[in-house]
């Protein structure tokens, strides 16, 4: 969401006003939901770099699925790695990303399958979130710089997702969902 003041109002009192209004409304908010934040201090004139992230060569456009890095791929490697990179630029406060196809994982979760194990939509959504939470750590000095150390949780591929344990019954463990690969505003991906 973004509001606006009126040129002459300053920004400080401004962001203030906000702050005290968004705790207000993250105090209302259902569990789960998080707490409102206000972001960085930018606006349209902040954006003075546009960039694209293309394919090398042309004639990649036209290789066969699979060989070539594909719009998913591409949104990928901005996001976590040339994304990540530029942040730490002096005077960048935030990357933007728009267009490709944007990777997420669909969890499509087999009722039926719960019912017989005696599960939950509660259980696999706690799983989902504690299997893919980052946490914090400390720092290491190394000479005259920190390093910060934290624990990424990241999910990375439908393997990961079927690693996930839900429950355990006699030592063995069952599937009660499947996981597609599936950009995040297209048509999902076909189960085998």
């Amino acid at each position: 969401m973004s509001v606006y003041f009126d040129d002459s109002m300053d920004i400080y009192f401004a962001r203030q006003l906000v702050n005290e209004r968004l705790q207000q409304v993250g105090d209302r908010l259902p569990a789960g939901y998080g707490k409102p934040e206000m972001g960085p201090n930018t606006s349209g004139l902040g954006q003075v770099f546009w960039y694209t992230v293309e394919r090398a060569d042309d004639t990649l456009k036209g290789a066969t699925a699979g060989t070539a890095p594909n719009d998913m791929d591409l949104r990928t490697f901005q996001d976590w790695t040339i994304r990540l990179i530029l942040r730490t630029a002096p005077g960048v406060d935030d990357v933007s990303s728009w267009g490709g196809q944007e990777k997420q994982f669909q969890v499509r979760i087999d009722p039926m399958k719960l019912i017989a194990h005696k599960l939950g939509f509660k259980e696999v959504i706690e799983a989902l979130q504690a299997n893919n939470a980052q946490v914090g750590g400390n720092f290491v000095d190394v000479g005259r710089e920190q390093y910060l150390v934290r624990g990424l949780g990241l999910i990375q591929n439908a393997k990961d997702l079927g690693n996930i344990v839900l429950k355990t019954e006699d030592r063995h463990r069952s599937t009660c969902a499947t996981w597609p690969r599936s950009p995040k505003r297209g048509r999902p991906a076909p189960v085998p």
